[in-house]
């Protein structure tokens, strides 16, 4: 799809819907110079990099409508066809040289060069600086201890301008950590976000229960002893019947 779009001409922001945004990143990323502006996937102290390998984060970016931008995302799309794993992987192989990440440059940036003729790059040149965001202002899951600190999010870091809830398995896990930090903006009765200045609670129903370990238990049975008894003896005597009538014949 977004391949598509920038077939059209237009620049594209992604930014996935368990991404939440603290200032407008619209008018930030349309300043950047690069034409290809990602999350870094890195987490933080652990890695100082940002690009180290395969740490692009697919979940947000902003792409410009370029031949160069355009021929790119064409390579991701094919990569990510010929994968069993999902586009994310794609787009550091492609963009960063392989998973060794061959054209990383500096800590914060890889260069992606096309095979598309002069002619197909109408003017542009052959090399796409790819720029990671500022993990500060733009923190994956595992970035500090910003999801550590329940309701002080923004008073604590005003340089944020979004906040990813990522690197934490499952729904119910991104679920409980947007509620505890009061970021939960789902209505469930009117299955729609409603932002205002006052999140949703959610509903009892729907809260993520804690694991439970199962145990196994015998179903009751739907007839007393006698009835079983009887029953057994029923469905013998039919079995009993049925061979005789489909006994097979040996001449």
């Amino acid at each position: 799809m977004v391949l598509r779009i920038l077939k059209l001409g237009y620049n594209v922001i992604w930014t996935d819907s368990d991404i939440v945004w603290y200032q407008n990143p619209i008018p930030l990323l349309h300043a950047m110079e690069s034409d290809l502006v990602v999350q870094s996937n890195a987490p933080y102290p652990q890695e100082l990099a940002d690009n180290g390998p395969l740490r692009i984060n697919s979940g947000f970016y902003r792409a410009r409508s370029t031949p160069l931008t355009i021929d790119a995302f064409a390579n991701i799309v094919a990569s990510a066809q010929a994968s069993r794993l999902s586009e994310q992987p794609s787009f550091y192989m492609v963009l960063c040289g392989g998973k060794e990440g061959r054209t990383i440059k500096g800590d914060n940036g890889c260069i992606y060069t096309s095979n598309l003729t002069d002619a197909e790059l109408q003017g542009h040149g052959r090399e796409l600086y790819v720029e990671y965001l500022d993990r500060q202002k733009y923190p994956n899951g595992a970035v500090s201890d910003f999801w550590q600190s329940p309701g002080t999010i923004p008073s604590t870091h005003p340089e944020m301008v979004i906040l990813h809830n990522n690197w934490i398995r499952g729904l119910d896990g991104k679920t409980l950590r947007l509620t505890n930090n009061s970021l939960w903006w789902y209505n469930s009765e009117e299955e729609l976000c409603n932002y205002h200045d006052t999140p949703t609670p959610l509903p009892e129903a729907a809260k993520p229960k804690p694991p439970t370990t199962s145990t196994t238990t015998q179903p009751k049975p739907k007839f007393g002893p006698a009835k079983q008894a009887k029953k057994k003896a029923a469905v013998g005597a039919a079995h009993d019947t049925d061979k005789k009538k489909t006994k097979p014949n040996l001449a």
